[in-house]
């Protein structure tokens, strides 16, 4: 749905533009200090969440931090304190615990 709206809000854009600028657009569009509270307060509760909402939740932190050249928006220390809540979990289950010690950019 969104991508149909950045679509629609650009209609001068060739067919030769690339699909990837647009995308980018929408992406960066997210890249907001309300968005950021609010994938905050939905990872505070990560142990009530399905795995798939961590996922995402995780995946636009990531999109925020790396693709957005933006990881200063993540410096908030309830976000710190919640990913270190996550990697002393004893859910084995837990995806985004997994993704988070896996990553090695990750330096806790």
């Amino acid at each position: 749905m969104l991508f149909k709206l950045a679509v629609f809000c650009w209609p001068e854009i060739s067919y030769a533009r690339s699909i990837d600028n647009v995308v980018s657009y929408v992406i960066f569009r997210f890249a907001h200090f309300r968005v950021v509270q609010a994938c905050s307060l939905l990872l505070k509760q990560f142990e009530k969440n399905l795995p798939h909402t961590n996922h995402c939740i995780a995946k636009m932190l990531h999109r925020i931090a790396w693709e957005c050249k933006l990881p200063s928006m993540l410096f908030q220390a309830s976000l710190f304190r919640t990913f270190q809540r996550i990697l002393d979990s004893k859910l084995e289950k837990d995806k985004v615990s997994l993704e988070l010690q896996a990553d090695p950019r990750v330096h806790w």
